[in-house]
């Protein structure tokens, strides 16, 4: 594997990590969700607070596989980006790597829309923002 997989593969997991949690989150709430990506990322050691507690009762069969998945998503999208920064060459490729990372929140803002989330004026700027970013740093 090189950086360029690892770095596509990081932000594809990232990019599209959260849509199943966000569909999971209407369901048993965000603390809860908070649960699930702690258990991907930290696999045994779950520590708990009282507010993921409140949330437990509503948890569903299929909230919990869409948390699960949320959870699986951001874990191994963080491995790929570990290993992106390893493989990237000299200090352009990791800033590259970076910034590529830093636009998957956006990105995965600009995928809710297609399921029904509205998205301010502001918030698109700022998306178009950040892809002219990775443009501009690119430009040779």
């Amino acid at each position: 594997m090189n950086w360029i997989i690892a770095m596509s593969l990081c932000f594809i997991l990232w990019s599209t990590y959260a849509i199943p949690g966000n569909f999971a989150e209407k369901v048993h709430g965000v603390s809860v969700n908070m649960l699930f990506e702690t258990i991907a990322f930290v696999g045994i050691t779950i520590l708990l607070s009282g507010k993921i507690y409140e949330g437990l009762p509503r948890v569903t069969a299929g909230s919990a596989t869409l948390g699960l998945l949320m959870g699986l998503g951001s874990a191994v999208g963080f491995y790929f980006f570990l290993a992106a920064l390893s493989l990237a060459p000299g200090t352009k490729g990791i800033v590259l790597v970076v910034l590529v990372a830093g636009i998957t929140f956006p990105v995965q803002s600009a995928l809710f829309s297609f399921f029904g989330e509205a998205l301010s004026l502001h918030q698109w700027l700022a998306i178009a923002g950040m892809g002219v970013s990775l443009i501009v740093y690119n430009w040779k």
